[in-house]
């Protein structure tokens, strides 16, 4: 599959290069270019998006603790080489080739007064190949904007928040693309990664323990989390792309307004020196025509938990995660009609990193992630899809590092209920990724 196709998927598994994306939950703040500095670890755990610094899981840790107003700008950059072989499903005669890549993420946080925090992140992101340098820069993209509230225990987010329970563990060594590639991305958005319009509500209960609800309520493609929403919704092959596709087709670049998407999600967190658990149930339904009352809508859930444990000074690092969503399905002749079908997507993940000792004030390590994401709907299998990334990281500086990373993506789709067919790419990435 073409790195474009697999783009998709996680545009599917998608929203091209979204405040969706990509992005997860690294257990080293300190370790990651994507994630911060050492002088700013978060306060309960990992952060919620290894993208940058210094994680909107919390707020900086170094914030000033009293009423003054502060503002803080932020810029992390990533370029490098990327070389791509394809495995092509027969009379697919696509190409592979190489690619010089280049990405970043830029914004703010702002502390306006005591216990009130902003937010305001941005992307240009790298495109399935590279995107444009001068007009048409449709590779700039929007992510967290959102204002936090903390009060004692309690903390709430609101405008386009990340909830943290919707974020798997990964390996801090295949952070080269900052979780935008479709290797790393796709599995994240399928196990139910949730950026979006919403609100999030926490309480601390004990020490690294909270119990959380975030909803989400608008259009489908305003959030993530809808991208677990499986089944074939005719035309489409599945139910996203229906009110994705408007996308780009007028000049606001507004989605189908008729389609509406609800998520609740409670959620349970406890993260520990030795170990971490998050937990989360993501509630959903999908109006699929807001213009009429008669049409039956989709209902669905998806059941979610991600751990790691941590060893040898957290040199050593394990981590799994699984999910499971089943959801309704339109009958294919009458889309206001459900088929009586059910759509099931299972995920299961995991991997190792290892950190060798610093020497001489560097640091390196390796680490070793695979996804296994599959789909059914009624009886019938759909497609199998497996991620693989091996990555290794070494410190040029505090923030600075070079990376390395073998990617395999490879997709068994039963197309005509016969039997499945094999397409999927590989990838070898080489970077540089600094931050300030």
């Amino acid at each position: 599959m073409s790195r474009a196709a697999l783009v998709a998927l996680a545009a599917l598994l998608a929203l091209a290069p979204p405040a969706a994306a990509e992005t997860a939950s690294s257990d080293h703040p300190e370790r990651a270019l994507a994630v911060a500095s050492a002088s700013r670890r978060t306060k309960t755990g990992p952060t919620v998006d290894a993208a940058v610094t210094p994680g909107t899981d919390d707020t900086p840790a170094d914030a000033p603790a009293d009423a003054q107003p502060w503002i803080r700008p932020f810029v992390a950059v990533v370029g490098g080489l990327e070389i791509e072989t394809l495995v092509n499903r027969p009379g697919d005669n696509r190409e592979g080739r190489a690619v010089t890549v280049a990405l970043s993420r830029f914004g703010m946080r702002a502390g306006v007064a005591k216990g009130i925090y902003i937010e305001s992140e941005f992307e240009a992101n790298a495109g399935p190949h590279g995107s444009s340098a001068w007009e048409g820069q449709a590779a700039l993209s929007v992510r967290n904007q959102l204002v936090r509230i903390e009060r004692g225990r309690f903390r709430a987010d609101a405008g386009r928040i990340t909830d943290p329970a919707s974020l798997d563990f990964v390996s801090d060594h295949v952070l080269d693309q900052l979780l935008t590639d479709g290797f790393t991305r796709g599995a994240l958005l399928a196990s139910g990664f949730n950026r979006g319009n919403g609100v999030l509500g926490q309480v601390e209960l004990i020490p690294g323990g909270r119990l959380g609800l975030s909803v989400n309520a608008a259009n489908p493609v305003s959030t993530t989390s809808s991208l677990v929403v499986g089944g074939t919704f005719p035309p489409f092959a599945r139910f996203y792309f229906a009110p994705y596709q408007y996308v780009g087709r007028d000049a606001a670049n507004f989605p189908a307004d008729e389609y509406h998407f609800v998520m609740v999600t409670p959620s349970a967190l406890l993260d520990r020196e030795r170990f971490a658990v998050h937990a989360a149930l993501q509630m959903f339904q999908v109006n699929t025509n807001t213009s009429r009352r008669d049409d039956q809508h989709i209902d669905g859930y998806n059941a979610r938990v991600t751990a790691m444990a941590r060893f040898l000074d957290r040199r050593l690092r394990a981590f799994g995660s699984a999910s499971i969503v089943q959801n309704e399905v339109v009958d294919p002749d009458d889309g206001t009609r459900l088929s009586g079908e059910l759509y099931t997507g299972t995920s299961v993940g995991g991997g190792l990193d290892v950190d060798a000792p610093p020497i001489g004030g560097r640091r390196a390590g390796a680490g070793v992630q695979l996804s296994l994401v599959r789909d059914r709907q009624g009886a019938r299998a759909l497609a199998d899809q497996l991620f693989v990334n091996v990555g290794t990281t070494y410190w040029l500086g505090e923030t600075t590092a070079l990376g390395a990373r073998f990617a395999l993506y490879r997709r068994c789709e039963d197309l005509e209920g016969d039997g499945c067919t094999v397409d999927g790419e590989r990838s070898f990435f080489m970077t540089l990724r600094t931050q300030i």
